[in-house]
């Protein structure tokens, strides 16, 4: 994808903050009114941004969510806007087993969609499963690019080999 004037970004944090006392819906409504989207593109997006994140009921306080569920409603936010490509950091992260399997799923098929998406996580399993490519970093230095189809070896075994192997724990 070309970088051009105008692309949307969506962008998730690995610890996502959102006002306590409002429900899934009004986030959505709130930032999509501060990306400026009209009244009538959210009425359309929300429903659908909900279900895609499994947050379905959008209804309950985000007082009561549960890490998963903010993890859910952040990615929710993220796609607001329909945006070009994703920043997701730690998106996995917190969430139990099915979660991260439903997360996975859900960046797979946005992905087929065809957004950019850039993870940052230290979960190689994850990556290994939706990135096509990545790199390694070590004290902020770029020390591996890795590319999934000229692999021999899993992720994580090439992490170890780049940073030192296991042995460093024994």
């Amino acid at each position: 994808m070309e970088l051009t004037e105008g692309i949307r970004i969506g962008y998730s944090p690995e610890t996502p903050y959102f006002h306590s006392f409002l429900n899934g819906r009004e986030v959505l409504e709130f930032y999509g009114g501060l990306q400026k989207i009209s009244k009538s593109e959210l009425k359309q997006q929300i429903p659908i941004l909900m279900k895609q994140a499994g947050l379905e009921d959008g209804k309950t306080k985000v007082k009561n969510y549960s890490k998963g569920m903010l993890q859910r409603l952040a990615l929710a936010q993220a796609l607001l806007g329909d945006p070009q490509l994703l920043i997701l950091d730690e998106p996995t992260a917190g969430l139990d087993a099915l979660g991260r399997v439903e997360m996975i799923h859900i960046i797979k098929k946005l992905k087929e969609e065809g957004k950019t998406i850039i993870i940052n996580s230290h979960i190689l399993n994850d990556i290994e499963h939706v990135c096509d490519r990545g790199i390694i970093m070590k004290k902020g230095d770029l020390i591996y690019q890795w590319e999934k189809e000229k692999e021999t070896k899993g992720l994580e075994e090439i992490f170890l080999d780049q940073i030192g192997g296991i042995e460093r724990w024994e």
